[in-house]
């Protein structure tokens, strides 16, 4: 997995989302952008069709307990549908990303 924090303090996440070091690496960017107050965490999910529960627990956290909004958008439909399966789509405000977006 790559992730990359872009210009609009995105995360860009390439590659699938499925190890203990996946994790860390959303949690420890994630904590960065709230130290510098930001209050929106916007994931870009290029091409994972999955997502670990460590993350899901992680975001869930920070919308509950930091008090910020998350964002993702998922290019993959199978994560689309999982999230949508784990009634997650609301929570995490989950788009479908554009097919021809880079």
């Amino acid at each position: 997995m790559e992730i990359t924090l872009n210009e609009l303090s995105q995360l860009q996440i390439k590659g699938n989302i499925k190890s203990p070091e996946h994790f860390h690496k959303i949690k420890d960017i994630t904590q960065e952008l709230l130290s510098r107050g930001e209050k929106m965490i916007h994931l870009l999910i290029e091409d994972s069709f999955s997502i670990t529960s460590a993350v899901i627990h992680h975001l869930s956290h920070l919308i509950r307990h930091e008090t910020v909004a998350v964002r993702i958008e998922a290019r993959d439909p199978r994560l689309f549908q999982t999230l949508k399966s784990l009634d997650l789509i609301e929570h995490f405000n989950v788009k479908m990303m554009s097919q021809v977006a880079a």
